[in-house]
């Protein structure tokens, strides 16, 4: 195989670690979402606790291979209503990679911050 071709499925060196994928498959929710533009499907969210870079495997029975989803990230502060308490802290939040496949996403991200917290992913699927 051409080396130009592999891609980065290498094992990770130095600051790179990461929490395995397969400990977290979050479960998507569907809201209420009226309005949204034709071929967009809002409304899915999860919700998952916790810090430092992580990659998360996300269900979401919308999402296929060939789909593009984009993902936001804020933190919530009532477990009982995650999307009306979302609000932005002192933590820093980035996503790094976002992976469509059949059923589901999967989302390298990082959560700066020292303690576990709760946070709240939005999808747009189209």
């Amino acid at each position: 195989m051409d080396k130009n071709n592999e891609g980065s499925n290498m094992p990770l060196t130095g600051h790179q670690a990461t929490v395995d994928a397969k400990q977290y498959i979050i479960e998507t929710k569907k809201s209420s979402a009226v309005g949204a533009p034709l071929g967009l499907d809002t409304g899915w969210s999860a919700t998952w606790r916790g810090c430092g870079v992580i990659h998360l495997n996300i269900n979401c029975p919308t999402i296929h291979a060939g789909s593009t989803v984009l993902v936001s990230l804020s933190e919530y502060s009532n477990t009982s209503n995650p999307a009306g308490s979302r609000f932005i802290g002192a933590a820093r939040f980035a996503i790094y990679n976002i992976a469509p496949r059949e059923g589901g996403v999967n989302i390298w991200a990082e959560v700066s911050w020292p303690n576990p917290i709760n946070i709240f992913f939005g999808l747009l699927v189209n």
